[in-house]
């Protein structure tokens, strides 16, 4: 009991530390000559020290509490480290607000023509990773709705998950008369879970576009599980702790089987050097969707194929097919 009350003790402090130095380190990424570390490294991303530190008093609580230290893994696997808003906005942003429940979502739109496109972000992100996409859409005659998600970016803080994000997108369609979406990662998995289980949405919307997208929730657990060094037994604890916060099953939350339903047309678009989610995972749900092409890229990653121009040039030929 004493060793369980030391463990707690110690975890609170470095939370207390995490949150506060939490916003400046995910907003740098890491330099290639830093030293790496076994644990808190993942494809690219990384804890900073007390963050790391965090983890292993997590680790050592799932020996003497498994259940506590499940619900607290659970706890930060919900809540997205929050990333420095510094990008310049395209001129002609009017803000807007996305009423998701009872919050108030931070997002902006760009007037152009009758077809809306919205820009959806992925986990950890903000919209400012999406506004290269802006001036080419306005360009090809779109209006642009963009926002930041659940916890992220200008957004209030909160915990939030794949269904609850794309229950935010769903709000931002209807709310902002979207008939185009653009998604990337986490974003893209959330969008097609929405899309396929809201028939109106479906006839509202008229082609969308995933850029990189993430395949199911068990690729996000993943990632965090490795990120935080998780074991196989702990990431089943882990889990079930997620389970039991989510209003559907995890094997439901399923991009691959989302797409078995999306009766419309989509352009998947991934890099075959991506090093967070494996192309493999968009050709599979590719061969699922009849109404789909994916072409597959070459050394733009998983965020710089995001400001890519050709990728860019080609997603806005996609979507205007639709809209000539």
């Amino acid at each position: 009991m004493k060793l369980l009350l030391l463990l707690a003790n110690l975890i609170s402090r470095l939370q207390l530390q995490s949150a506060s130095t939490n916003q400046a380190i995910a907003s740098h990424p890491r330099k290639n000559n830093a030293p790496d570390h076994t644990q808190g490294r993942r494809n690219g991303f990384h804890l900073n020290f007390s963050q790391r530190m965090l983890a292993t008093g997590i680790k050592s609580l799932w020996m003497a509490s498994p259940e506590l230290a499940s619900n607290i893994s659970t706890r930060y696997f919900r809540r997205p480290r929050r990333r420095k808003v510094d990008y310049a906005l395209p001129e002609g942003a009017l803000p807007i607000t996305v009423y998701h429940g009872l919050r108030r979502l931070i997002g902006y739109r760009w007037q152009g023509g009758p077809k809306t496109v919205l820009l959806v972000h992925g986990w950890e992100s903000h919209l400012g990773r999406m506004l290269n996409w802006v001036q080419p859409l306005l360009d090809a005659g779109f209006s642009v709705v963009a926002f930041d998600g659940p916890g992220h970016g200008q957004s209030p803080a909160q915990s939030t998950d794949m269904v609850d994000f794309g229950n935010a997108v769903q709000c931002a369609i209807e709310q902002h008369s979207v008939t185009h979406v653009v998604a990337h990662s986490f974003g893209a998995a959330a969008t097609s879970l929405v899309l396929a289980q809201a028939p109106d949405l479906l006839r509202q919307i008229q082609r969308v576009a995933f850029v990189a997208p993430m395949s199911n929730i068990g690729e996000h657990v993943d990632f965090f599980s490795d990120l935080i060094d998780l074991n196989s037994r702990q990431r089943q604890d882990l889990c079930g702790a997620i389970q039991a916060r989510l209003p559907r099953k995890l094997a439901d939350c399923n991009m691959t089987e989302a797409a078995r339903h999306l009766h419309l047309p989509g352009l998947i678009i991934h890099d075959n050097t991506d090093p967070v989610i494996h192309m493999s995972s968009s050709m599979r749900t590719s061969a699922v969707w009849p109404l789909s092409e994916c072409e597959i890229t070459s050394g733009l990653g998983h965020h710089r194929i995001l400001a890519d121009a050709h990728v860019i040039e080609r997603v806005v030929d996609f979507l205007w097919q639709a809209a000539a």
